[in-house]
C-alpha cells in the first residue's frame, strides 16, 4: 500500500518535532507567546497520532483514510516546523494556522488556545 510510506514518513517527522518542541519549551519564559504556540502544536501532534492508531488497527486498512491522514499530517508538520524555527530563532511569530488541519485531528483550536492562555496567564 503506497500510502503507508507517506504515513510513516509524516509520523516520524511529527515525532521528531514533538521531541524538539519538548526540548525547547522549558527554556522559554511563560510570558513568551512562542511557548503557547509550540504547546498548541504539541497537542495537535498528539491528536494526530491518536487519530492514526485506530486507522492502522482496522482489519481492512483503507488507503483513502491513510492518504487523508498523511495530507493533514504534512500540513501540520509544515506549520509545526515554521513555528519551531521562528521560536528557536527568537523571531517574531507569524503563524498561518490552517484551522481545517486542527479540525481534522479533532482539535478545537480556539478552546486549546483559551486553555493555554489561562495556564500561562497570558492575555492577548
Amino acid at each position: 500500500m503506497p500510502a503507508i510510506g507517506d504515513v510513516a514518513s509524516a509520523a516520524k517527522n511529527l515525532d521528531e518535532y514533538q521531541f524538539l518542541i519538548c526540548s525547547l519549551v522549558p527554556s522559554l519564559p511563560d510570558s513568551n507567546p512562542s511557548k503557547m504556540e509550540l504547546q498548541k502544536y504539541r497537542v495537535a501532534i498528539l491528536a494526530a497520532f491518536a487519530k492514526l492508531v485506530p486507522l492502522l488497527l482496522l482489519k481492512d486498512i483503507r488507503q483513502d483514510d491513510l492518504v487523508q491522514w498523511s495530507k493533514h499530517a504534512k500540513a501540520l508538520l509544515e506549520e509545526t516546523s515554521d513555528t519551531y524555527l521562528q521560536a528557536n530563532s527568537n523571531s517574531k511569530m507569524q503563524i498561518t494556522s490552517h484551522k481545517d488541519v486542527f479540525e481534522y485531528f479533532g482539535i478545537p483550536v480556539d478552546r486549546v488556545q483559551v486553555a493555554l492562555r489561562a495556564f500561562y496567564d497570558y492575555d492577548v
